[in-house]
């Protein structure tokens, strides 16, 4: 009940168009946000990390995005997650490759042989309570209540108008920082934003069911 009210209160209050750094708490996935123009072409707050933080996501705990961003094979990737329940691999003609790896409880990790020749890492989407992304030091996990996503990501937290699944009404997206823009202060987003991490939220339930994170390529 306390988290369902203090989404629907933080829902209430829209979003402020300044670029500031709020206070870091115990739940700090991030503490960044920045302007950014939307599809509509309005100005919104968004959260965002830096590179180096990117880089140092971890999963569950046992290994980087550091490591998993750029692998010698998916064997490799396999040997640093766990092994996976399930797979399946698809080859396009000009032998560029996807494999997914299904975990138990509705995790998907999606690896990519890209057009430049590298594998690594392109998403990875869970709804498992068991399975983490510790971003800034903290934990963003399925199952986890709505107050203990970081002042930044809630406060971006924003209505869905279509969605494939009535439960996940609400969401926000942290963004990530191209390599040493956020030193200068003038901070411009990997892959034009499209390199991103989403937590969708059950606005009646005031619980986190759902996180993916996505690139279009290295």
């Amino acid at each position: 009940m306390k988290s369902r009210l203090l989404l629907h209160a933080l829902l209430a209050t829209g979003l402020v168009a300044v670029v500031l750094a709020m206070p870091q708490l115990a739940a700090a996935q991030t503490s960044k946000l920045v302007e950014k123009t939307d599809m509509i072409g309005q100005t919104i707050q968004t959260p965002y990390i830096n590179y180096n933080e990117y880089q140092n996501i971890s999963v569950n705990g046992r290994v980087t995005f550091r490591k998993l961003l750029t692998v010698q094979s998916v064997r490799e990737a396999v040997n640093r997650i766990g092994k996976p329940d399930s797979t399946r691999r698809t080859v396009a003609p000009d032998g560029q490759f996807t494999s997914y790896l299904y975990y138990r409880g509705g995790t998907t990790m999606k690896f990519r042989k890209f057009a430049d020749g590298t594998i690594g890492l392109q998403s990875m989407e869970s709804r498992s309570p068991e399975w983490s992304l510790i971003v800034g030091g903290t934990d963003l996990r399925p199952g986890m209540p709505v107050d203990r996503l970081s002042p930044a990501v809630r406060k971006s937290l924003q209505k869905r108008t279509t969605s494939d699944d009535p439960d996940l009404d609400h969401f926000s997206v942290v963004h990530i920082a191209k390599p040493g823009s956020a030193k200068s202060g003038d901070v411009e987003l990997l892959q034009d934003g499209k390199a991103q991490i989403l937590v969708y939220v059950n606005a009646e339930t005031g619980i986190v069911e759902r996180i993916r994170f996505s690139r279009l390529g290295p």
